[in-house]
């Protein structure tokens, strides 16, 4: 069983310059997502990210309605903890129906477990706005592997427990607990 992907076909009257959304889409395609309003695309973030780092590709608002060339558009993010994350390089220029933010950085971390919605703001007359939920996870750290469940004491601490008293700590408190049945 084969699944077909149907693109939009270009009329006669279309501009065959690479300008046109059609074209914007297509060079995009498969990194771009949808937003909260159908006539504009985003590039996809990283689920989880480090605070003040650059992204590893640079984020893109694709706009599939006709906005002039000029026209800025500016990243709002925030969650319920932290309503409004201190962001850097958060605004860009629209040209040829894309907004290309260069080195957007998250300054501001989302909280234990809670990622950002961004709000893209796209200052046409009329003002339109669109989000994109639950964009992305910012922490001190980053991306990191999770922590094991179980707490093994290390063999260091055994070591080092030796050195300073002269004898294991167990096995002290074993002869506690021995005597104290006595």
């Amino acid at each position: 069983m084969s699944t077909k992907v149907l693109m939009p076909e270009r009329s006669q009257h279309q501009q065959s310059s690479s300008s046109s959304s059609f074209d914007t889409m297509v060079d995009h395609q498969g990194e771009l997502i949808q937003t909260g309003s159908p006539y504009f695309l985003c590039t996809a973030l990283p689920t989880h990210w480090r605070s003040n780092k650059s992204l590893p590709v640079a984020f893109r608002v694709v706009a599939l309605g006709e906005i002039a060339d000029g026209t800025v558009v500016a990243i709002r993010a925030g969650n319920d903890e932290n309503y409004c994350c201190e962001l850097r390089n958060h605004t860009a220029v629209m040209k040829n129906q894309v907004a290309k933010f260069s080195d957007l950085r998250f300054v501001g971390r989302s909280g234990r477990g809670k990622s950002f919605t961004l709000s893209i703001i796209v200052s046409s007359s009329p003002v339109q706005v669109t989000t994109y939920n639950k964009a992305i996870k910012v922490t001190v750290d980053g991306p990191r592997e999770p922590r094991t469940k179980s707490r093994k004491s290390s063999p260091f601490w055994h070591i080092f427990l030796v050195c300073l008293f002269g004898f294991p700590l167990l096995f002290a408190v074993e002869i506690d607990l021995i005597a104290s049945l006595r």
